[in-house]
């Protein structure tokens, strides 16, 4: 078998291949489950009906604490991500190894 007919040979088989894996990919999607639309949409209905959104107080009231707020963040942990850093920063500029001990 000549050069240019293995080489053709492979460029056939490497297109079979992609062929089969986009056979088998295809394959996996039909056996998805499916349900149809209108079974959909009406579960879609019922969780917007049924879930209360605190950014729409209009519709549900403020009745609970509004999970988007910023939280208050204690200084601490602002003091260790510091120090955190600085350390880091050391140790890349340095080349300091820690070994276990």
């Amino acid at each position: 078998m000549s050069r240019v007919q293995q080489k053709k040979l492979s460029k056939q088989e490497r297109q079979y291949q992609k062929i089969v894996i986009l056979n088998q990919q295809l394959t996996e999607e039909l056996n998805k489950p499916k349900i149809p639309v209108s079974q959909a949409s009406d579960a879609l209905v019922s969780y917007v009906q049924n879930t209360t959104d605190p950014l729409l107080p209009a519709i549900w009231g403020r009745n609970e604490a509004d999970p988007y707020a910023d939280k208050p963040s204690s200084s601490c942990c602002i003091i260790i991500c510091i120090f955190a850093n600085f350390f880091v920063e050391i140790v890349l500029k340095t080349g300091l190894v820690f070994a276990d001990e």
